[in-house]
């Protein structure tokens, strides 16, 4: 309101390629109660009343700074796969009757590039496999060990964008700097659709297949 009734009649405006109005020389700071919430509420009134965006600022107080948790990006950790001192093991998977939202995803897991679009997809991936793949980095770890691998067993640990990097101790790696991570994550959710699905059909059918054990 203040823009509208006080500074567009004093200060004047004049209209961007947009067709929003553009205070001449002057701008308004917003510092107060700033959180996700209240900034996209005075920003959608700022383009209502049709001005742009570029008229305000916005402080950065403790709602930006500090009031940051796992629900602002809707993230969760889940267990997916738990295995006894016997060997023993079983999938676990959260899955609520009245919000199938904040279902979770179950056993183990690994992520591989499609072959078509390269786009990251979710599959499941079978304890033995997982075994196989543990004794694996322990001879890349080192390769004097004697361990006797099942070669029936696909080796896709290449591809499999989902790493070990830590088994009871820190696993070796050749870890990729954080610019070349910043560049990978770029590069893909460039070429990623608004709407993706991103689970297999073999990981769907074990969602819905699953009952409690």
């Amino acid at each position: 309101d203040s823009i509208n009734a006080e500074y567009g009649q004093h200060f004047g405006c004049k209209e961007n390629s947009r067709g929003y109005k553009v205070l001449n020389g002057v701008g308004v700071i917003q510092g107060d109660g700033i959180n996700l919430s209240s900034l996209r509420e005075i920003l959608d009134a700022v383009l209502q009343a049709g001005y742009s965006a570029e008229n305000v600022a916005f402080g950065m107080g403790a709602g930006l700074l500090q009031k940051l948790n796992r629900d602002t990006m809707s993230f969760a950790t889940k267990l997916s796969y738990i295995e006894d001192l016997s060997g023993n093991g079983r999938d676990v998977m959260k899955k609520p009757k009245s919000d199938v939202s904040k279902c979770s995803l179950p056993g183990i897991l690994k992520v591989l590039p499609d072959p078509v679009t390269s786009l990251p997809v979710v599959h499941p991936m079978t304890p033995a496999e997982h075994r196989q793949r543990l004794l694996r980095a322990q001879i890349k770890a080192n390769p004097t060990l004697q361990i006797a691998l099942d070669p029936s067993i696909r080796d896709d640990d290449d591809d499999n964008l989902l790493k070990i990097v830590y088994n009871k101790r820190p696993v070796p790696r050749n870890a990729e700097s954080f610019d070349e991570l910043r560049q990978r994550v770029k590069t893909t959710w460039g070429r990623m659709p608004k709407i993706y699905d991103n689970l297999s059909p073999e990981l769907k059918q074990k969602i819905i297949s699953w009952t409690p054990q």
